[in-house]
C-alpha cells in the first residue's frame, strides 16, 4: 500500500511543480488557518526524488499551526509515509499534505510578517533587472498565468522594470507591489538614456558612445571603432518601431586626422527619419545594451561606438 502512496505523491509533484514555481511569497495560509512555507515547498518538490536533498531540508519548517510548527520530516520524511488526523482518525498521506500545501500556495492568502506592514518575499539577488515597454493595453496579473487575478493594466508604450521571470511571464515592479505580464505583449525597453553631444560610458558592455549632429537632410549612421570594432553588432530602432532597421551596408574607412580604421554602417538613402525617441541596441563581449536617444532636430547624426 505504501508503494502506491509513494507513486501518487510523485505524480502530484510532477503535475504541480510548475504551478508552485509561479508564486514567490514565502508563507500563505489556507482557509483553516494553516500556514505553509511556499518557497520550501518548491524545494521539497524539486528534491523529492533525491533522498539526500530531502535530508538537507528535513529540519526546516513546512507548516505552522496553532498547535505548533511542523518540519519537512514531520510530513515528508522516510518514517512518515502517512499521518493520522487527531480529529477524525482518517489516514492522511504525505501526498495529501503536499496537496494541501500546493492548494494554499497557489490560492491562499499571503501571511504578513509580524510587526511589519510588508509581506515576506523571496529576493533573487542574482537577477539583473531590465526594462520593457508594453506594445498595447494589457492585463497585469497577480502571478504568471492567465488563471490569476487581474490586478493592474499596462498602457501602450508604458516603460516597466522587470524584476523576475517565470517562463513566458515577467514580474513587474509597481509603486504598490508587483504584477505579472506575459512577455509577448512587451518589447525590450532602454537600459538608459543618452544625450546628443555627451559621451556615454556603458557599464554593461564597457563601450563608449557619442552622438554627433551636423547640418543635413536627416540621416543616421553608425561609426564602429576601436580594436574590437568587428565584434560589435549595432541596431537602430526608429521611434514607434518594434523591429530594427535593415542595414544597407558597411564600409571600411579611416579617420582623416588619425588614420585609424573604422566601420561605417549606413542605411538606405531616402529613408524617412521622424523626430522622437529612437533606441540603439548593440552587442559586445556577450553583453547587450539598449539605450534611448531623443531626436529633436532634423539633422544628420553619427553614432560613434568604441569598444577598445
Amino acid at each position: 500500500m505504501h508503494k502506491y502512496k509513494y507513486i501518487s505523491l510523485l505524480l502530484i509533484c510532477l503535475l504541480l511543480v510548475s504551478v508552485v514555481n509561479a508564486q514567490s511569497d514565502v508563507w500563505k495560509a489556507n482557509e483553516g488557518g494553516t500556514e505553509f512555507n511556499c518557497t520550501l515547498l518548491d524545494e521539497v518538490i524539486a528534491a523529492f526524488n533525491d533522498g539526500d536533498r530531502i535530508d538537507d531540508l528535513g529540519d526546516t519548517i513546512l507548516a505552522r499551526m496553532d498547535d505548533g510548527d511542523f518540519s519537512v520530516f514531520n510530513y515528508i520524511g522516510a518514517m512518515a509515509s502517512y499521518l493520522i488526523s487527531t480529529d477524525n482518525e482518517q489516514a492522511i498521506t504525505s501526498a495529501d499534505i503536499l496537496q494541501y500545501a500546493v492548494n494554499a500556495c497557489t490560492s491562499g492568502e499571503v501571511v504578513e510578517v509580524e510587526g511589519s506592514d510588508e509581506t515576506d518575499t523571496v529576493e533573487n539577488t542574482d537577477f539583473e533587472t531590465f526594462n520593457v515597454v508594453a506594445t498595447g493595453n494589457a492585463n497585469m496579473r497577480s502571478c504568471g498565468s492567465t488563471d490569476c487575478e487581474i490586478v493592474a493594466q499596462a498602457s501602450n508604450g508604458q516603460l516597466m522594470v522587470v524584476i523576475g521571470i517565470d517562463e513566458d511571464w515577467y514580474e513587474i515592479q509597481l509603486d504598490d507591489g508587483t504584477a505579472w505580464i506575459v512577455d509577448w505583449l512587451t518589447v525590450r525597453g532602454p537600459d538608459d538614456v543618452i544625450i546628443t553631444d555627451e559621451r556615454f560610458n556603458d557599464e554593461r558592455t564597457g563601450c563608449t558612445l557619442f552622438i554627433r549632429p551636423k547640418r543635413g537632410d536627416m540621416e543616421v549612421r553608425f561609426i564602429l571603432s576601436g580594436d574590437n570594432k568587428r565584434d560589435i553588432t549595432a541596431d537602430l530602432y526608429r521611434t514607434g518601431d518594434t523591429n530594427p532597421l535593415n542595414v544597407e551596408g558597411q564600409l571600411d574607412k579611416n579617420f582623416t586626422d588619425t588614420d585609424e580604421p573604422y566601420i561605417d554602417q549606413y542605411y538606405s538613402w531616402g529613408l524617412y527619419w521622424p523626430t522622437g525617441v529612437y533606441n540603439i541596441e548593440f552587442e559586445f563581449g556577450g553583453e547587450t545594451s539598449m539605450l534611448a536617444w531623443e531626436v529633436e532636430d532634423r539633422d544628420d547624426y553619427v553614432i560613434f561606438i568604441d569598444c577598445d
